[in-house]
């Protein structure tokens, strides 16, 4: 069976940093053939061998004599609930347990909305300074954080420790409940559910739009001002989200998000989280194939199951994209059928987006089902 992975739906953002530093060559290093990297690593692997001897940990001795030690007043730091229109500026401790000075030369972060800063970057033995942490809600997408913030030392044996910043913004909206939950639905039947959108700022809240995220056809959601009778605190606005699941809505798990679009400063777009099941006679698994690495001429196999509860038959499979080769066969369990497909050949675009057409029937009853796909090839050599 070949590999493969499925591509996610929300793709990861990530931020690379280059550090560079430089030295000066000491006499052992022209000894070693001019190589200071090399004696650096051999001098600090020593050191570290010599920490290891002693006892770590708060009130410990040092970890060396004539060396510096570092200790965080801890390595999980809350910020608590702090304000959504201010920056958000706390302390906490860094001692130096060791006997020489410690030199921190900088504090990196996980995320631009954490940072910290040293109040003073030499610390003297036995002494201790101020981390400075700020963290703008501005840079927050939501009403919670958790960043890291990493502290750079001349401590050898510590030189990166960590602490992780948990921060809570005081929210601008109220959701009611937090996840709109619609519960099981049987195929072929409608349902309905609603959540409140509560104002909790003193300026006043307007949402201008409801749309879910991938905009299914079989979901529609609007969002209406609730009557001002029903607000639950005076003067601050309540509003409606309601969402209907139509009777065409296929079987299966739903874990979608609506975004609300608003006048907040700090969050012009807010998610509510939505989900719920449509229960039936058969489960397709995934709604959405998705597959990266397809080498042309080569087989992908056991991409989309089908699973019936009771005899199940395929009847029709067709696809929309001539350049991908569709196929199905009988499952490892009773009543599934398993769909593999291949891309004969390579094609000019590596992307390519397909719909796979499925008539079965199980216990005798026709259904039919669209499910859409994304497929990348490997890159030609």
């Amino acid at each position: 069976m070949m590999r493969f992975r499925f591509l996610p739906f929300f793709p990861a953002l990530a931020i690379l940093c280059a550090l560079g530093a430089c030295s000066s060559k000491t006499e052992s290093d022209k000894a070693s053939g001019g190589n200071a990297s090399a004696s650096e690593d051999a001098f600090l692997a020593e050191v570290r061998k010599e920490a290891a001897k002693s006892p770590a940990g708060p009130g410990a001795a040092p970890a060396a004599a004539g060396l510096p030690k570092i200790e965080l007043q801890t390595t999980a730091y809350d910020m608590g609930v702090v304000p959504s229109t201010e920056i958000a500026v706390q302390k906490m401790k860094v001692f130096n347990r060791g006997q020489a000075p410690l030199k921190i030369e900088r504090v990196s972060t996980s995320c631009g909305c954490t940072t910290g800063e040293m109040e003073q970057s030499l610390i003297p033995p036995g002494g201790e300074s101020n981390l400075i942490i700020r963290v703008d809600p501005k840079k927050i997408p939501g009403f919670f954080a958790s960043k890291v913030l990493t502290v750079h030392s001349n401590d050898a044996a510590n030189p990166h420790p960590t602490i992780d910043v948990v921060t809570h913004v005081q929210p601008e909206v109220e959701f009611d409940p937090e996840v709109l939950d619609f519960g099981s639905v049987e195929l072929g039947q409608s349902a309905k559910a609603s959540a409140r959108v509560r104002q909790m700022q003193d300026a006043p809240l307007e949402l201008t739009s409801a749309v879910f995220q991938r905009d299914p056809p079989y979901l529609k959601v609007t969002q209406t001002l609730a009557p001002e009778a029903e607000w639950r605190t005076p003067g601050k606005r309540e509003y409606v989200i309601d969402v209907e699941i139509l009777p065409t809505a296929p079987t299966g798990p739903y874990d979608e998000w609506i975004i609300l679009s608003t006048n907040l400063t700090r969050i012009a777009q807010l998610p509510l989280k939505f989900k719920g099941t449509i229960v039936g006679p058969y489960e397709l698994a995934p709604r959405t194939v998705a597959v990266r690495g397809v080498t042309p001429g080569t087989p992908m196999t056991g991409v989309l199951t089908l699973t019936g509860k009771q005899d199940l038959r395929v009847l029709e499979v067709a696809n929309s994209n001539t350049a991908v080769k569709v196929t199905h066969r009988p499952g490892e369990k009773p009543n599934t059928v398993t769909f593999d497909f291949t891309v004969p050949e390579r094609t000019a675009s590596p992307s390519l987006r397909d719909t796979w057409k499925i008539v079965f029937e199980v216990a005798g009853q026709r259904h039919e089902e669209s499910v859409p796909a994304v497929i990348i090839l490997t890159r030609e050599n």
